[in-house]
Order: C-alpha cells, then structure tokens, then sequence
C-alpha cells in the first residue's frame, strides 16, 4: 500500500517565476493499494485413487457382511485417501461432494452411498454395489489456532455452498459419513448456524466397498468397479 504526497510548494517553484510563485490553499493525496481473495489448497493422497487391486470372487465371499444389509452386500476392509486442505490465513470454507455414479447406488438407499457402476454381461446390466466415506480421523485447525479431532462440529447444506446457504448439524449417519449432494463444514461450537473461519483440515478418509452379492455370485467376467465422484473445496 502507497501513501503519496505532493509537495505543491516545490511544484509551482519549479513551474512559474519566483515573482509569481504562491502557496495553493488545497492538495491532494492518493491512497492505494489491493486485496486478494484467500487461497486454500486442497490434495488427495495417491493421486486420488482408491485401488483394490485384482480380487477374487473367492475372496470376496470372505469378507465380512454389511452391518445394515447382511443377506445384500459383502463389505471391504477400509481403504483410506489422505486429504489436506491449507489455507494461508483464516478462511470459511465448505467441502462440496458430487456422485458421478449416482444413478448406479442400489436400492434402499442411503443418503451415505456413493455408487461403483454396472456390470454388463450377456445383455444384462447390474448395479456392482457402493461405498461409503466416513472422516473420523481428521484434525480441523480454527482461526484461534485450536486444533480438533474430527468428529468436531459438522454442519451440512444441500448442494454447493455458498455465502447463502442454510446450514443445519449433521446428525446420525450423516455425522459420520459423507454424503453426496451435500456440503459439508466444520464448527467447534455445538450451537454454529455456519462453518467456522479455518487455518487447515488434515487426515483420512475413510472407504469402505459394499459388492452386492447376487453380482459377486454370479459373475462369470470381471467385475470392474467404476466409482467416481467430484470434491469441491468452496469459499464462503
């Protein structure tokens, strides 16, 4: 930022005669300068990628059955994302979350699942299964410099977020995992109609695979899971 004065005096002496030279009873300053919008970064571990690997069906029928849906699914050991978000001074922020496979989430849904695509075979097509996303382990830094372990406060709003949005707690199975077509934002006091000003977020994600069983059973090729969603790291 630039404070400038003039010196009218020394102006108008090197402008007119000496014989004409008089004091101006106004002058004039400028002040300049800009700001620029906070900046937060956010990464995904391995590239983003959540790997399996190659996987018997054999195998598969070794793990362990979903908790809610026991005669539908088998369900993964969990698979974990690192994520980071840095912001470089306090900033509100939201995470935004978008299935990309949504039309392929089984029924009964969950507002917590994210689908893993079809698998086509001899003219058939199945729904594969889905996942789900959970953030236990996350440590959120406030603008005070207070550091909380995930789960803090959180707070969700439909869509994504903006200086607009209406927020609400998440309660439930939402308090635990992610859900799409959501936002989610952090809060370190119970009573936060909004997300906090924060410094970062750092941790895991947490993923764990749910294959429908009549899919599995019944495969005769390879199965390819397809999962696929959009994280939008919002300024509000």
């Amino acid at each position: 930022m630039r404070i400038q004065f003039w010196s009218v005096a020394a102006y108008m002496a090197a402008a007119l005669p000496a014989a004409v030279t008089q004091a101006a009873t106004t002058v004039e300053w400028t002040v300049v300068g800009s700001m620029t919008p906070s900046s937060c970064a956010m990464q995904l571990g391995d590239g983003g990628k959540v790997n399996i690997g190659t996987v018997s069906s054999a195998t598969v029928r070794t793990w362990l059955a979903a908790p809610d849906f026991p005669d539908s699914y088998y369900k993964s050991s969990i698979r974990q994302l690192m994520l980071t978000v840095d912001c470089p001074s306090p900033t509100k922020m939201a995470l935004s979350f978008v299935d990309n496979r949504s039309a392929t989430v089984l029924q009964p849904l969950s507002t917590t699942s994210f689908g893993l695509g079809r698998h086509v075979f001899s003219g058939m097509v199945s729904n594969i299964g889905e996942y789900q996303v959970s953030m236990n382990g996350l440590q959120i830094r406030t603008s005070t410099g207070s550091t909380l372990m995930s789960p803090a406060v959180r707070l969700l709003a439909n869509g994504v977020a903006n200086s607009g949005s209406v927020w609400a707690r998440a309660t439930g199975d939402a308090d635990i995992h992610i859900q799409p077509s959501k936002s989610l934002g952090f809060a370190a006091n119970s009573g936060a109609s909004a997300p906090d000003f924060l410094m970062n977020i750092v941790g895991p994600l947490d993923f764990s695979i749910l294959l429908h069983r009549p899919v599995v059973n019944g495969a005769t090729t390879d199965i390819n899971l397809d999962g696929a969603a959009t994280v939008t790291l919002t300024i509000i």
